[in-house]
């Protein structure tokens, strides 16, 4: 069972934890069909000392954190926040700005992220 607590009230939630199967890749979109990325205008930089110190962080917390989210984009729809620690982009772990772009060009309609927010580490998924 995991504890979630959520608007001041707590509850047991029994989950069962596993991969996502693998779907079978559709076929390349034409030029029209073609959009972007559930992670494009997302900008991270490093976690460093001031950054970690500043948010909390710590120490055996590895990721980017998110400063700005295009209001444009497809993530500012989601509840990715600047200040956000990016630990895990679906299975991947992102400890560089470089993981965090090789992670993110691997996603399509769905993902699942490992975040650290305000002293607590939390799933989000994010749906087209």
């Amino acid at each position: 069972a995991l504890r979630v607590t959520h608007a001041g009230q707590t509850r047991q939630v029994h989950v069962r934890l596993g991969e996502q199967p693998r779907v079978a890749p559709e076929p390349a979109p034409t030029p029209a069909e073609s959009h972007a990325g559930l992670l494009s205008g997302v900008t991270v930089q490093p976690l460093d000392a001031a950054l970690r110190k500043r948010l909390a962080v710590p120490s055996d917390v590895n990721g980017v954190v998110i400063v700005s989210i295009a209001p444009d984009s497809l993530a500012a729809a989601t509840e990715l926040e600047p200040g956000d620690v990016v630990i895990q982009i679906d299975p991947a772990p992102t400890p560089t700005v470089q993981a965090f772009e090789h992670a993110s060009a691997a996603v399509h309609d769905q993902v699942l992220l490992l975040i650290f927010r305000k002293g607590q580490t939390l799933f989000l998924a994010i749906v087209r």
